[in-house]
């Protein structure tokens, strides 16, 4: 097969906590890989905090350098054009964290360049992103099983939470990644995940299923080797194939090729 797809990695220049000599989370990014057999990874650019100002434009210069690396650009909500790299190619999509409706003229304008479209949107804040099943030609990875919340958490059952991202399968077009598990439970190999990963995996398919590590923000809740680890419960329940196919496969098809 094919090496690992990271369907989730951030790259801050100074590193996510900001104060790491430029470079440094780089190199710990780029031993992971050598050590996890990991051919690319989908890089997400987050400028949502003044602190990672300049993000998308470093995260694209990174990429000039390290072809392994696939870019999606944050979209500020108040942006009113789509990153320029976003238009000339140089970057493979863009990256939204939506606090209201997603324009239905924006789905519209990254389903015409076949963008990847990376989404982080809470469950029960999931109506913001449903125009995205329109899209035809554009590929919407929503991030971290739906982020439906902390396990055992109280409210509305687990399918009701999710319900407006499993609404969603019926696109194909449409995929979910499996990363941030430690925000549903927080200590590995995070347990508390199987009821959301079961129902995720049973409406879209372990075909539309992508492994992300969510590099490094997950190293404040877990170690770099666990960051890298498909848990046994969900391992044990897949057969060579289907886990080859979580663990990049699924990815590497959808962006074309094996890197």
């Amino acid at each position: 097969m094919s090496g690992r797809f990271d369907s989730h990695i951030h790259l801050f220049e100074h590193g996510y906590s900001g104060d790491r000599p430029a470079g440094a989370e780089l190199a710990d990014y780029l031993a992971l890989r050598r050590e996890h057999g990991i051919d690319r990874a989908l890089v997400v650019g987050y400028e949502g905090e003044p602190a990672y100002a300049g993000n998308n434009d470093h995260i694209v210069d990174l990429a000039v350098e390290h072809p392994w690396i696939h870019p999606v650009l944050y979209l500020a909500e108040t942006a009113r054009r789509l990153p320029d790299a976003v238009r000339a190619g140089r970057a493979d999509g863009v990256s939204l964290y939506p606090t209201r409706r997603v324009a239905a003229e924006l789905w519209d304008e990254l389903d015409g360049l076949g963008a990847v479209v990376s989404v982080n949107v809470p469950a029960d804040r999931a109506d913001l992103i449903r125009d995205a099943v329109h899209v035809e030609r554009a590929a919407v990875l929503v991030s971290h099983l739906g982020l439906p919340g902390a396990a055992g958490a109280a409210g509305d059952p687990l399918q009701d939470r999710l319900r407006a991202i499993l609404d969603l399968a019926v696109n194909p077009r449409i995929f979910v990644k499996l990363s941030g598990l430690y925000a549903i439970d927080p200590r590995f190999p995070h347990a508390g995940a199987r009821a959301a990963f079961e129902l995720i995996a049973d409406a879209f398919g372990l075909e539309r299923l992508c492994w992300g590590s969510d590099f490094s923000p997950v190293l404040g809740a877990v170690s770099a080797e666990e960051a890298m680890t498909l848990p046994d419960w969900v391992a044990g329940q897949l057969r060579t194939s289907e886990r080859d196919a979580v663990l990049g496969g699924n990815l590497h098809r959808l962006m074309g090729g094996a890197g």
